[in-house]
């Protein structure tokens, strides 16, 4: 079966869509990171505190009452991202699942915008973190 153009074969059974920059997977994967790493003050300096303070990260994951893990690196190459159109800087809405120690994939999300800026990373915002 050939693929449609915007899925190229990126290894046997993974996709990736061409739109997804890897400056977008760079800024997810490290919020990913500081995540499991229960950073949430850099998260909050990061975002600086737009929409979720330290505290609200924190407890929206306590209350989930499980342990994050950083999931598969190519789990990654699939995320859910919206541009948000006519936005200046641009900026993409990014909804990733959180993986945890006892059931791999959970329905912890985290949903982000990412904003278009000079460094290695985007700037971001912390739009919530709930169970979808």
């Amino acid at each position: 079966m050939e693929l449609p153009p915007e899925f190229p074969e990126i290894e046997e059974g993974k996709f990736m869509k061409k739109s997804i920059d890897n400056k977008l997977i760079t800024t997810v994967k490290k919020l990913v990171k500081l995540l499991v790493e229960a950073k949430y003050s850099e998260i909050e300096k990061w975002s600086e505190g737009i929409r979720l303070t330290e505290s609200e990260i924190s407890n929206s994951i306590a209350d989930y009452g499980a342990f994050l893990i950083f999931p598969p690196s190519d789990f990654f190459f699939d995320l859910d991202v919206i541009e948000v159109k006519n936005s200046k800087p641009q900026k993409w809405s990014i909804i990733f699942p959180l993986w945890t120690e006892k059931d791999g994939k959970s329905d912890l999300t985290v949903e982000i915008t990412c904003i278009k800026s000079q460094g290695k990373l985007y700037d971001i915002e912390i739009d919530n973190i709930h169970v979808r």
